[in-house]
């Protein structure tokens, strides 16, 4: 699963500030590095005993799915809490420790990464907006994953398989109904999703 200091849920017995040495050294917003020098200096401020993972899913400008601005790949450092358990007054309780995150991003070309990101791909955006509990985000990742899935079966999307079955007209009229089907179950999510918004402030 994926999950970024911008989207991250706290653990409920937080204590203490999440990461105050640590982003007095990245500050709020990614910060990129584009060789091993750069990325050594920049841990080399850290202290010595700060956590370091990585993302597990590319991260992407918000603005860039669907536009025509001109895309780079980008590696940057961020800061967050990572919930860790630790001992406090003789017990352990869990806490949020100061910690570096290491991702890839795709950025506007000649722009920064900016501080706030979604996960590049529908898969990742869905499991954040399920632990987020954010039905209008988990939704449309519903939609756009099986749209993707349609697309790369009848070639509208990635047309690398549909060619391989070009020789067998049967497999190709499988792949284009069942396209239809994935197209069809996402337009019923998307009315699913219209419903549930109607149904849940009444229930509140």
């Amino acid at each position: 699963m994926s999950m970024t200091p911008h989207d991250r849920p706290e653990p409920r017995n937080v204590t203490g500030d999440p990461a105050p040495d640590v982003r007095e050294v990245l500050g709020g917003v990614p910060v990129e590095f584009g060789t091993a020098g750069e990325l050594t200096a920049l841990l080399a401020r850290l202290p010595a005993d700060t956590p370091v993972v990585v993302a597990h899913a590319i991260r992407t400008d918000p603005a860039l799915p669907g536009s025509d601005i001109e895309e780079r790949t980008a590696a940057a450092a961020l800061t967050f809490g990572l919930p860790q358990l630790v001992e406090a007054d003789g017990r352990v309780e869990q806490q949020l420790v100061p910690a570096v995150q290491l991702g890839a991003f795709y950025a506007a070309e000649g722009s920064p990464v900016p501080a706030a990101t979604v996960a590049a791909w529908p898969y990742e955006r869905a499991v954040e907006a399920i632990l987020a509990g954010d039905d209008d985000t988990m939704f449309a990742a519903f939609g756009e994953l099986l749209r993707f899935i349609a697309g790369s079966l009848d070639g509208q999307e990635d047309a690398a398989l549909y060619e391989h079955l070009a020789g067998d007209a049967d497999l190709v009229s499988q792949a284009e109904l069942d396209a239809a089907l994935l197209r069809h179950a996402a337009d019923r999510l998307a009315a699913l999703h219209q419903r549930i918004r109607g149904y849940l402030p009444r229930a509140s």
